[in-house]
Order: structure tokens, then sequence, then C-alpha cells
């Protein structure tokens, strides 16, 4: 990023970007556009917003050696984390409210070098525009049982662990999730 960008902050990031970093990325190799293109369905379904510049990698490894991207990681500001226990039950008491909440919701990684956020779904309507040919790779990746999922994570406040999530939590997580993935799925048909 700082070749391409000679005034690149490192500290603050604010001209990191997806056309930089989709034109580095396919220098290197046009499948690792594809494995971003999955980095960011998989922020835009759990709402992060902390993919910066330190927060995503390539790996050199193999024999011979290739690139490829580093799995996501440092997930953490996403999920509705910041909303407080006590805020909780208004959020669930409203779908609008929810609604409200995923549509304030940006991407860390900007538009282009002028710094200009861009929000989750804004961002993958764009990159399937751009690269048709990801509509398939992104759709594997909602293509999961929900069901299960949410089954799943109601058992996490029975867990013997400090701090588990209380029902509500549960609650907030799964309708998130819900109306994340209604949104992405319209996306994919209508793109």
């Amino acid at each position: 990023m700082k070749r391409m960008i000679p005034d690149f902050d490192v500290k603050k990031g604010q001209k990191h970007n997806i056309k930089t970093v989709l034109a580095i990325l396919g220098g290197i190799g046009p499948e690792l556009v594809h494995d971003m293109g999955k980095i960011l369905i998989f922020d835009a379904l759990i709402g992060n917003t902390d993919r910066h510049q330190e927060n995503w990698g390539i790996l050199w490894r193999g024999s011979p050696v290739r690139a490829e991207l580093a799995p996501a990681f440092d997930n953490g500001t996403s999920l509705g984390h910041e909303i407080t226990d006590s805020r909780l039950v208004q959020f669930l008491a409203s779908p609008t409210q929810i609604t409200c909440y995923i549509d304030r919701g940006y991407h860390h990684m900007r538009w282009d070098q002028n710094g200009t956020q861009c929000g989750h779904f804004d961002m993958i309507s764009w990159l399937l525009e751009q690269y048709h040919v990801l509509r398939h790779d992104l759709a594997v990746c909602l293509d999961f049982d929900q069901q299960s999922l949410y089954s799943w994570l109601r058992t996490l406040p029975s867990f013997m662990i400090p701090d588990t999530p209380t029902p509500e939590r549960i609650e907030w997580i799964i309708n998130l999730l819900g109306c994340r993935m209604q949104r992405l799925h319209q996306i994919l048909i209508n793109q």
C-alpha cells in the first residue's frame, strides 16, 4: 500500500481502500481477489468494521511457494458488540431499529484514496459489478444452515465459562445475522 500510495498513513489507514487492495491482489494472482471477496462478504454478514490494513494479510507457502490470503482474523468489532445489554431490549422490540443500525454500518476499508467510507452492502454490490465471476463464490459463502447456527448460539449461555452472553445478546446476534443474510441474498440475486 505504501508503494502505491506515497502518503499512506499506516497508523490510521485513512487511504486504505478497496480499489488499491484489489489492484495489489490481482497483480499477484486473480484467486486472491476471489479470496478477498469472501472475506468482504464475511465482514458484511457479521458487520465487521475493522478490516484495516493490519487486519488482512498475504501468506506465502507451499512447494512451489504460492500466495494466499490469510484467514479472516481480528473480527471483534462485529455482531453489534458495542450495543450494551441495557439497550438490547429496545433493539429487539423494533425491527426498524435493527435495520437502521445495520444501515449505519461502514467498513473500515474506503472506496478509494480519497477516503470516502463505504457501507458493507454497497461494497458487495460494487464488487459484484466489477467482478461478475465472484457471484458464485460469494453465494457459496452464505450457503450454510442458519438454523443450526442459531441453535448452537442459543446454547452459549449454558457454557461454564466467565462472561457468557445473555439470551438477549444471543437473540440480538441472531436478528442481526438474519437481517444481514437476507440483505446479502437480495444483492446476490439482484446484481
